[in-house]
């Protein structure tokens, strides 16, 4: 809720992109049947809702099932996916009821209870990521052999370059959805494995997978 209604706050975002203060304005929040009523409400004001943020991962699909990613798709709106590796990242694949620490130090960020309860989609995004893996590394493979053909020189020490992560796979299923993924990065590994999740994408059969395992779930 917001002082003077969603109006006011569409009037400053006006006035803002008037002034020249930014180039693109939109929303958090909203959802389903009020995407559609607030990029009418842009509209009336003579602005173009360009950005919605919202909640959405693999562990957390609401925004497929209520209308707001076909809704941000038919009007041009870009769809940001804020937590798009779940709450703490509990939709990553990294902490799972076999490793609740991920492999860090410390007292657990998740009970077993909670992990477990997502065990079918852990473990999905660990049997997609070593299919990703095989895949690209078919290609990769392919990709030298057709450059030998070629007589370019080939260093026999040249390892495979590209590891796939569970988290990279979460990352690029809600690309593959249709939003653009808002992870929280704080290191800069963390940022160089999102920065190689946007290098490759998951073919039909992989979402399946993924979409299988949630669907089991209830998610």
């Amino acid at each position: 809720l917001y002082p003077g209604g969603r109006s006011a706050v569409v009037e400053g975002l006006k006035s803002c992109k008037d002034r020249g203060l930014c180039e693109n304005v939109g929303v958090k929040g909203v959802e389903g049947r009020g995407v559609e009523k607030t990029v009418k409400l842009f509209e009336k004001k003579g602005l173009k809702m360009d950005t919605l943020e919202v909640n959405f991962s693999l562990v957390n699909r609401k925004a497929m099932f209520d209308g707001t990613l076909d809704a941000c798709k038919r009007n041009g709106v870009t769809c940001l996916a804020s937590m798009p590796l779940g709450l703490d990242e509990i939709g990553s694949g990294k902490y799972t009821a076999m490793n609740p620490t991920g492999g860090e130090m410390g007292k657990p960020r998740f009970t077993f209870k909670e992990l477990d309860e997502l065990l079918e989609v852990h473990n999905a995004l660990k049997n997609v990521a070593g299919k990703v893996r095989r895949r690209l590394k078919e290609d990769w493979d392919k990709e030298r052999d057709a450059r030998k053909k070629k007589g370019e020189k080939i260093d026999v020490n040249e390892a495979f370059p590209t590891e796939v992560t569970t988290s990279q796979v979460a990352l690029n299923y809600v690309v593959a959805k249709g939003a653009v993924p808002l992870p929280s990065v704080f290191t800069a590994e963390g940022c160089e494995a999102a920065v190689k999740s946007a290098k490759w994408k998951l073919n039909g059969a992989e979402l399946e997978m993924l979409d299988a395992a949630a669907d089991k779930l209830g998610l």
